[in-house]
């Protein structure tokens, strides 16, 4: 899985629409006594996919939610137990097969933020670096609805959630990474993880906005135009 997708990112994960391809062949694939139905397209590695998978597959429309999708199934096939998480690796397994429909910014993304190293953390805790913001519901929220959005395939509202999430936490390394690297996907730079992090002014600019210190989070105050000085550790910031 590309971003650890569990906990809350489950949740968000319920409201994704997957569309299939149109140009899927199909053949059935027989073999000691049993079949295998085996989806491809032109110039893509095929997939096996059981009987399930296969009906998962044709629920893909576009308009159908993920979450609907895993009540069809346990009606269709009733103690299958299949649940969300087995319908994201499936949603995973048919990306990587190009089966199904994507925004190309964020399979770069994917691949930036994996190369990275930066993924979606299970449970409460959210991408902060800072251990006193990982109760902050509102921020986590957030964070794992700009993963849920990327494994989803949609760039403009995973940049949305992240920035606002930012925002609300300004001294995140790890956010103000993020953004960086979908901020320069966005903007179609190649070659980006060869190019230096310009993350960092991003974050400082931010939280002297918010008039945080960069160094240490005390409060800053304005001393002359567009100079600020911390009253916590004295540290001077100009913008």
């Amino acid at each position: 899985s590309w971003f650890g997708a569990g906990g809350r990112v489950i949740d968000e994960l319920e409201r994704l629409q997957p569309r299939a391809c149109a140009d899927v062949e199909v053949r059935l694939q027989r073999q000691d006594m049993a079949s295998t139905l085996i989806l491809r397209r032109p110039g893509a590695e095929p997939i096996p996919l059981t009987a399930i998978g296969y009906f998962a597959f044709l629920q893909m429309d576009g308009e159908t939610p993920l979450g609907e999708i895993a009540r069809r199934i346990d009606q269709r096939f009733e103690g299958a137990g299949v649940d969300l998480h087995h319908l994201v690796r499936l949603v995973e397994q048919l990306q990587a097969s190009e089966l199904l429909f994507e925004d190309q910014r964020v399979v770069r993304a994917r691949a930036a933020l994996e190369r990275a190293g930066i993924r979606a953390r299970n449970g409460a805790g959210d991408v902060s670096d800072q251990p006193q913001n990982r109760h902050n519901d509102d921020v986590s929220a957030l964070v794992h609805a700009g993963f849920a959005s990327l494994v989803g395939s949609e760039f403009t509202r995973a940049l949305r959630k992240f920035r606002a999430a930012s925002e609300a936490m300004p001294r995140s390394l790890r956010l103000a990474r993020l953004i960086d690297l979908l901020e320069r996907v966005g903007a179609g730079e190649v070659d980006i993880e060869r190019d230096p992090w310009v993350g960092i002014e991003h974050m400082v600019s931010q939280a002297i906005d918010q008039r945080v210190c960069p160094a240490c989070g005390g409060h800053l105050r304005e001393v002359a135009a567009r100079a600020y000085r911390c009253e916590d550790c004295g540290g001077e910031f100009q913008r």
